[in-house]
């Protein structure tokens, strides 16, 4: 929880005024009664009401206005809380708001359970008057406010414990005489030493006596083991008890001998804050600069900030104009040629939209392949039409031959017709396959059918060769069969040709289907007669392309300048964009910019000036900032996250460094006892063995005492004398009164007792933790002169490096209001856990000298990262130590 700003309506004399709080630290500088002391006061009264009438003197209503109260906006885990309280009955009247919505005031009750305004300004409100208090606080002071904090009504319970205390102390006193336990064992002893006396004049007593010694004797031995024995389970209960911290002390102990380059971190450190320094510095220089400037110059503010602006206005402007004409026509030509493309589109419907125009080599080829396929197609016909011819007359002197064997065939003998030869053959082909099929002794009728056919065959070429012979003989079948054979000749030479032909018309057809895909052009279309038309739609296509981008650029300028004049829009806004009445105006605005150029030439001149020097400046801070870059990358750090890191990781390092001597000196009187046992089980194990044994050591000494008692009994049963029983009834007498008072005063005194530790253990034993961060903390402050505070007899002693002892009475005023400081900052960190609020520092550094000042602002710093801290101060001199954006100035 921290405070983010507070809005005063009247509260003492700060009257309507508002305060921003940084979440870290924030620095309340004024001189005496400017409102520093009261300013907090109103922080403690929003948070836990306005002081009534009962308390006059803490009243802060105000002289010179009726409203007396205010606001208070904190941040609550990611929620901003409002608090308004205003002047009422029972602390005023209280309205509590989460993220802008009313809630009940009980829910920021339940957040800041359980401080009370007294506690809160117990633990979290620093003044001089508070810190002189030190030597009144004790460690159940402390111990108390511990219990206050960490557990539910411990206040009612630490009343009870108290009472039980004083009514155990009124029942026995180990130094004193008028308790009733007191003077009854006074009593007590007499009666058992007149009793013993009596005791040694009976006859039979003795013998008796003599068992009962022996018997106590037993009985002292088993209750002296019995002691030992629970010594030793109390030990490993205390053993059992430092384990965890053992623990901690072994892990720290590993990690001992981890080293880090402490030294080059800090300078880095030092040397990149030394740089931020300057850079802060050089930046509040320009900031007083300026106002410095502001003040002294006089200049139109319209025309210093826009200067700039008005000038790229008045360069463009002839140039804007050109352009929204130049565009007007632009638009118009689109549309034609979108138009006409459309037209063009809708006309030609086999046109798709993948189809392209021929590239002027591919169109001469095209062209050049057309030519060469009519030629092709034109011989292709001819050489056709000359092989039907010359196949016309080769039939015709085919059958004139035909007609001359036919004559001659009339004359051959049956071997020599070749329609018997041809019937021998198929006779031959029969018995062949038909033998093939018969079983293995039959088929001799295959090779018989074979033998028939080779026989034919042979008849035929012989009775063709004859024929050839009479053929040769007649000199007009010589004649024709000439002709035949030259027909045959020149049909060949054709064909050979047509071949030819057919394959180029195949190669020219291919070729022109290539391009007819590559331009993705439907066969059925004569790219040629395509072309016009495809060149003249793409050509209109490419002009749309091109005047519609020169359209987006004219836009983006038009744009651009439309950007640059959105100062104006307040009086362009009334004409249409671009328009005349539009351009009008941004004239007379140029215009009227002339008109200030010349009168505040000379401011102009200043502020150039003074632009220049904020250049030079900015770029020195530049550098400033490369050079911290320089730094970080010259140590291998990423960035100043980075290092932050890992100066942080070496205040870690120190602190488990301390916490490390601190558990040494925790447990080193215990050290070689835990050395012996590996493991919390083991310790485990021979604790509950002990425990065991204890028992069984109690259960004997209790027989023994049952003996002790029958022998008791038989004495008294020997006893003769009258006066001896008379003193045996009154000792008797006296040890059940006794045993009845003692048992009171062990109730009242183990009660308190347990409901201190109940309380102790509620508030989780923050005591140790609580001493050992007031000692870090007082150590820093008085530069390591003293190292330990000892709680002892109800006092407080500080230890020095040296180990000497004083107690706090004997400090100076400063030291004891740093000692007062330590304990309870220590404290408000170590129950930051169970309630978070924000420290308020009240002139905290008055009787310290200047170098514990340093430390403690240092001190200061480091505890605001985890706890916001309002600081005042009337010393102007410690403001140099914190940064001015977290000053607030009374």
């Amino acid at each position: 929880m921290y405070i983010k700003s507070a809005k005063i309506f009247g509260f003492g004399n700060l009257v309507e005024q508002e305060f921003e709080f940084d979440s870290n630290l924030t620095v309340v500088f004024g001189p005496n009664e400017a409102g520093k002391s009261t300013l907090l006061a109103f922080i403690t009264s929003i948070l836990f009401g306005f002081a009534t009438k009962k308390r006059p003197y803490e009243q802060y209503i105000p002289k010179t206005t009726g409203r007396y109260g205010g606001e208070l906006v904190l941040s609550v885990n990611q929620h901003e809380l409002l608090l308004r309280r205003t002047g009422g009955s029972t602390g005023g009247e209280l309205e509590t708001f989460i993220d802008q919505q009313k809630v009940d005031n009980d829910t920021f009750y339940k957040m800041i359970h359980p401080l009370t305004k007294d506690l809160f300004k117990s633990l979290f409100y620093f003044d001089t008057n508070e810190m002189l208090k030190i030597s009144d606080l004790n460690k159940n002071e402390l111990m108390q406010q511990i219990l206050a904090i960490g557990a539910v009504n411990s206040g009612d319970w630490l009343a009870t414990a108290q009472n039980f205390e004083n009514e155990a102390k009124a029942l026995y006193k180990s130094s004193g005489r008028k308790p009733p336990i007191n003077q009854k064992l006074l009593h007590y002893h007499q009666l058992e030493e007149k009793i013993t006396q009596a005791k040694r004049s009976l006859p039979k007593y003795l013998s008796l006596q003599q068992q009962s010694d022996q018997v106590t004797t037993k009985l002292n031995y088993l209750i002296q083991s019995q002691q030992e024995t629970d010594h030793r389970v109390q030990t490993l209960t205390h053993l059992q008890q430092l384990w965890p911290s053992y623990e901690q002390y072994l892990s720290l102990q590993q990690h001992l001998d981890e080293t880090v380059n402490a030294a080059q971190i800090e300078t880095t450190y030092e040397q990149y804050q030394q740089i931020q320094t300057k850079i802060d510095l050089q930046t509040d220089f320009i900031e007083k600069r300026r106002s410095e400037n502001a003040a002294n110059q006089s200049v139109n503010e319209n025309y210093v900030k826009y200067a700039e602006d008005y000038q790229k206005i008045q360069q463009q402007l002839p140039h804007i104009q050109t352009l929204v004409s130049r565009r007007e026509t632009l638009q118009k030509r689109i549309a034609e040629n979108k138009d006409q493309l459309q037209q063009l589109q809708q006309s030609n419907e086999m046109i798709t939209a993948d189809m392209t125009p021929l590239s002027s080599e591919d169109l001469s080829l095209v062209s050049q392949d057309n030519t060469q396929l009519q030629t092709q197609s034109a011989l292709k016909e001819q050489l056709t039409q000359s092989d039907t011819e010359l196949q016309l007359e080769e039939n015709k002197y085919v059958r004139d031959l035909n007609q001359i064997q036919a004559a001659q065939q009339t004359d051959d003998s049956p071997a020599e017709n070749q329609k018997f030869l041809n019937g021998l053959i198929l006779l031959g082909a029969l018995l062949t396959v038909v033998g093939l099929f018969m079983p293995s002794i039959v088929k001799i009728i295959a090779l018989a059918g074979v033998g028939i056919i080779g026989l034919s065959l042979y008849q035929k070429r012989v009775v063709v060769a004859r024929q050839h012979e009479d053929m040769a003989e007649d000199p007009n079948a010589q004649v024709m069969l000439q002709q035949v054979d030259q027909i045959k000749a020149r049909r060949h030479d054709l064909g050979v040709k047509l071949q030819d032909t057919n394959q180029k018309i195949a190669a020219l057809t291919q070729e022109l289907a290539s391009i007819n895909q590559k331009y993705n052009l439907s066969p059925e279309f004569d790219p040629l007669k395509l072309q016009p038309l495809l060149t003249t739609m793409t050509q209109l296509a490419e002009d749309i392309q091109k005047q519609e981008s020169e359209l987006a650029e004219m836009q983006q300028t038009l744009k651009a300048f439309d950007n640059l004049t959105e100062f104006l829009q307040e009086s362009l806004s009334q004409s249409p964009i671009f328009s005349k009445a539009y351009f009008d105006t941004l004239k007379q605005a140029v215009q009227t910019y002339e008109r200030d150029a010349a009168e505040n030439q000379e401011t102009i001149l200043a502020q150039e000036q003074l632009q220049g020097w904020l250049k030079q400046q900015k770029a020195e801070i530049a550098d400033l900032k490369w050079q911290q870059q320089q730094l970080l990358q010259q140590y291998q750090f990423a960035d100043f996250e980075q290092l932050q890191q890992a100066t942080q990781d070496l205040k870690t390092v120190a602190s488990n460094q301390e916490r490390y001597k601190f558990l040494s000196e925790q447990l080193q009187a215990n050290l070689d006892q835990l050395h012996q046992f590996d493991n919390l089980k083991g310790l485990e194990a021979q604790l509950d063995s002990q425990k065991q044994q204890l028992a069984q050591i109690t259960e004997q000494a209790n027989q023994l005492s049952q003996n002790a008692n029958d022998l008791t009994v038989d004495l008294a049963q020997l006893a003769t004398s009258d006066k001896l029983q008379e003193l045996q009834q009154q000792l008797a007498n006296l040890q059940t009164e006794l045993l009845d008072e003692i048992q009171d005063y062990l109730l009242e005194t183990l009660t308190a007792q347990w409901i201190r530790k109940t309380l102790e253990a509620a508030s989780q034993n923050r005591l140790p933790q609580i001493l050992e961060q007031a000692e870090r903390y007082f150590k820093v402050l008085t530069i390591e002169k003293y190292e330990k505070i000892l709680f002892r007899d109800q006092n407080i002693y500080v230890q020095t490096a040296d180990a000497h002892e004083f107690n706090v009475n004997e400090l100076s005023l400063g030291t004891m209001e740093q000692l007062y400081l330590a304990l309870r900052l220590a404290f408000t960190m170590t129950l930051s856990d169970l309630v978070k609020m924000p420290i308020l520092l009240d002139d905290a550094l008055i009787n310290a000298d200047q170098q514990r000042q340093e430390q403690l602002i240092a001190l200061i710093k480091e505890i605001s990262q985890q706890n916001q801290i309002i600081f005042t101060t009337a010393h102007q001199e410690f403001l140099a130590q914190f940064q001015e954006q977290t000053v607030i100035r009374l």
